[in-house]
């Protein structure tokens, strides 16, 4: 018997579609199989989306920090060192 006929699901990429449809069957009872050649999380977790978000509301801190004093704050230390 062919071990791949032991699963009712493969799912090739575990990104967060292949992860959310193997979550998903696997919910239902399924036996599913996850097949991901690199790190579980795909392009959008590791290397995109969510990379690029964090980049971008640290890019607006400077400006939130600049307008701390208006709520109370004083002495707000905006330096950033990207070398850290």
């Amino acid at each position: 018997m062919n071990k791949l006929n032991k699963y009712d699901l493969i799912t090739i990429g575990a990104g967060s579609g292949g992860i959310a449809a193997s979550r998903r069957a696997a919910s239902y009872g399924a036996k599913v199989l996850l097949i991901e050649s690199s790190r579980i999380g795909g392009t959008c977790v590791l290397r995109g989306c969510i990379p690029k978000k964090l980049l971008m509301y640290a890019s607006e801190m400077k400006s939130l920090f600049d307008e701390a004093s208006a709520f109370g704050w004083t002495e707000v230390m905006s330096i950033f060192d990207m070398n850290r």
